[in-house]
């Protein structure tokens, strides 16, 4: 066999092997759930009816800006975990939030928010990458 030929044969593997990983890497995003806000309250719950586990979140906001305080996850069991999550998420989405530890599966997500006057009551959509 040509010295030709096997190089390019062993790039072909090489570039075959990256495209395989990448692919086995990239994961979508899943719609876990929503809320929508209401300027009267201070706090909504997101329940998760999935039972996969999940190691990062995203919030996604419609509507208006809303500003966080505070986000706990609530893991099926009994264990918990509060994201430093306090700014504001404009009418669009926030960062990737990493969870603790392996891939978990969620129970339910506490928001807390700065009480608004909204024109139209913004929704919190909730994503989960697993």
């Amino acid at each position: 066999m040509p010295r030709e030929l096997t190089v390019c044969m062993r790039v072909m593997v090489v570039v075959l092997a990256l495209v395989a990983t990448v692919a086995a890497q990239r994961h979508e995003w899943i719609y876990l759930g929503g809320a929508h806000v209401d300027g009267h309250y201070d706090h909504n719950k997101i329940k998760v009816e999935r039972s996969q586990g999940f190691r990062a979140l995203q919030f996604r906001v419609e509507g208006a800006a809303v500003e966080f305080q505070r986000v706990v996850i609530h893991y099926t069991g009994s264990a918990q975990q509060e994201l430093p999550f306090s700014f504001a998420i404009p009418n669009s989405g926030s960062r990737s939030l990493d969870l603790r530890g392996n891939v978990r599966s969620i129970a339910y997500v506490e928001l807390w928010y700065t009480k608004a006057q909204w024109a139209n009551r913004p929704k919190v959509n909730m994503y989960g990458m697993p």
